[in-house]
């Protein structure tokens, strides 16, 4: 990570709102727009004769300024396209700060292409909740949604972000609101899952520690679409087992979290799961991939 990422701090939710609004997408001349404007001009040509032939190269000129803006236009597109492809990049591989930093500073130039916006919008939805910043985060998903179809997969996990923001700024009664809204949609695998981490983190700081352990069973295919992410999930449920005593579930659900996600990440986003500290953790399988310092120096040896 760069310094200037390391330095770029989550904006406020009052400095993203701000952001956000200057950024908007906003109307453009569409080429189908020029090309009928030329139509109208080659038959009112057309019309006056041959008057003023000098005016007859008028439509040629247009269209050939017309094919030269649609060349310049497709070739930055595509250039800001792989821009949010990079920025997808960063949030997937978790370089959270250089991912929030790529996304505020391309959004100015992506008010052409909504699709893009959203996609970036997104972005920072996500990365923000990743950095804790659940406030600013919640400030991206209610920006979002209105302009999402109700019923769009898009609007489930836009949804299913915003509950989870909730809890994590403890406004519990908007969260079982939301929960409510989402448990009578019908939800693609994704957002299901993280439904179904957001009813576990609820009965966690609800302490419903029975609720979540009862329903332990399906945890594993439930939370499976979320990826390495599912260790969340698992630690919540390994939350639940030691405090209901039950050490041994308790460390196979944290075996199962910490084969996934380092610990210290488990504990920055969710401080609840502070009393596994005593259980052992699994190798993560970054640990398993990157060289011990022993191995490193018995290769220089």
């Amino acid at each position: 990570m760069s310094d200037s990422s390391a330095s770029f701090q989550p904006p406020s939710p009052q400095q993203l709102q701000a952001h956000l609004q200057r950024c908007a997408p906003r109307r453009t001349v569409q080429p189908r727009q020029v090309l009928l404007a030329i139509c109208v001009i080659t038959l009112v040509i057309w019309m006056l004769g041959s008057a003023h032939p000098l005016l007859s190269l008028v439509p040629w000129v247009m269209l050939m300024g017309l094919l030269i803006y649609l060349s310049v236009r497709a070739r930055r597109q595509q250039a800001l396209m792989r821009q949010v492809r990079v920025v997808s990049e960063l949030a997937m591989t978790r370089r959270s700060r250089d991912a929030l930093r790529a996304a505020w500073k391309l959004l100015p130039d992506l008010s052409g292409l909504p699709q893009a916006h959203g996609q970036v919008v997104t972005i920072l939805a996500s990365v923000l909740a990743q950095l804790r910043a659940h406030e600013s985060s919640l400030v991206a998903c209610d920006y979002l949604l209105p302009h999402i179809p109700p019923n769009h997969p898009a609007s489930y996990m836009v949804r299913a972000q915003r509950l989870l923001d909730l809890l994590h700024i403890d406004r519990l009664a908007d969260a079982d609101d939301a929960i409510r809204d989402l448990r009578s949609a019908d939800l693609d695998p994704l957002s299901g899952a993280m439904l179904r981490t957001a009813e576990l983190y609820q009965q966690i700081i609800t302490h419903h520690d029975e609720d979540a352990a009862l329903g332990s069973d399906d945890a594993i295919a439930a939370l499976q679409p979320l990826g390495i992410d599912a260790g969340y999930g698992y630690a919540l449920l390994a939350t639940a087992f030691i405090r209901l005593d039950n050490a041994p579930d308790a460390g196979a659900w944290w075996r199962r979290a910490t084969l996934l996600l380092p610990s210290a990440s488990i504990f920055e986003a969710l401080p609840e799961t502070q009393p596994l500290t005593a259980l052992p953790a699994s190798p993560t399988v970054d640990q398993f991939l990157r060289p011990t310092e022993s191995t490193t120096e018995a290769s220089h040896g």
